[in-house]
């Protein structure tokens, strides 16, 4: 493990703190683990302690299946109230985080670069959007220091250390999300692995692991039932007010993508007036969102 110098005195950007292990804001789960930060850098906002942490990980070069899985299981704990934790790299961890921030939820980005760097710098918006929802983003490596190969294995620890349990979505042999499930254990933490086809090589170390004695996980109810917690209740179906709102809701449903305006209109033959008012309507009543692409169903 590298060794990281931390002073107090450092000069941060307002929006950043520097949390030592005795601080009290300092993540307890975290300070619970051998070899924890001397320090750690939060750009946003930290989870409550009383707030449940589930840590998501797997390959960059996942399938289309494992990300949608590790959008539609963060999605789902983040309804459930957990807090999504990951890596901010490709792949999954960017699947976990931005499911997290489509159930409103919070996700904290553990970084394998200094507070200032975002690695990779594609990802910026990405962790913009994690502050500005009211995650945060954190990192051990004080501003300045140079990012080298194994900060990546180094900050894994962090991210399982973040949590209750981990969540291996898809391990292929020689990924680093697997550091992150071997941490976890070490820890004394609770691991649960997605399963794949048999002859599948991007689970190969999820196989692994259930073997040795992972959790298994087919649905997001098999982890929220371990942490005795519940996805709320779903409310009652939209009942449309007038014909207009139906016709619209219809073509909306239909849709593959958002509509604007006009499209609408053209695709129901209405007035695109009496359109901009239903549709501000069915927005207030949160039956529909705008988007920068145009309307969609909620």
């Amino acid at each position: 493990m590298e060794e990281i110098k931390l002073q107090n005195n450092l000069k941060l950007p307002e929006d950043q703190t520097l949390l030592f292990p005795e601080d009290q804001k300092f993540p307890e789960l975290l300070r619970q683990i051998p070899l924890p930060p001397l320090g750690i850098f939060v750009s946003g906002q930290l989870p409550s302690e009383d707030s449940v942490c589930v840590t998501i990980v797997g390959t960059r070069r996942a399938s289309t299946r494992g990300l949608r899985a590790a959008h539609d299981f963060a999605f789902a704990l983040g309804q459930a109230g957990c807090s999504i934790v990951s890596g901010l790299a490709f792949g999954i961890d960017a699947a976990a985080h931005k499911g997290a921030l489509d159930a409103r939820a919070k996700t904290i980005a553990v970084l394998a670069s200094n507070p200032q760097t975002i690695t990779p710098s594609s990802h910026s918006a990405l962790a913009k959007r994690i502050i500005a929802s009211g995650g945060a983003i954190i990192s051990e490596f004080p501003p300045g220091h140079s990012t080298q190969p194994h900060h990546f294995l180094q900050r894994n620890r962090i991210a399982s250390g973040l949590s209750r349990v981990t969540l291996l979505i898809e391990a292929p042999e020689g990924s680093g999300a697997t550091a992150t499930a071997r941490f976890a254990l070490d820890q004394n933490r609770d691991v649960f692995c997605l399963p794949g086809g048999y002859d599948d090589p991007l689970y190969f170390i999820n196989h692994q692991l259930l073997k040795q004695g992972a959790l298994l996980a087919t649905k997001p109810s098999d982890i929220l039932e371990f942490l005795d917690l519940e996805l709320p209740s779903q409310p009652a179906e939209y009942v449309p007010q007038n014909p207009q709102e139906d016709a619209i809701l219809a073509i909306l449903k239909n849709a593959s993508q958002p509509l604007s305006v006009d499209k609408i209109a053209e695709n129901g033959n209405l007035d695109v007036q009496s359109v901009i008012i239903t549709l501000t309507q069915l927005t207030l009543s949160d039956v529909i969102q705008e988007t920068p692409q145009g309307y969609r169903l909620r």
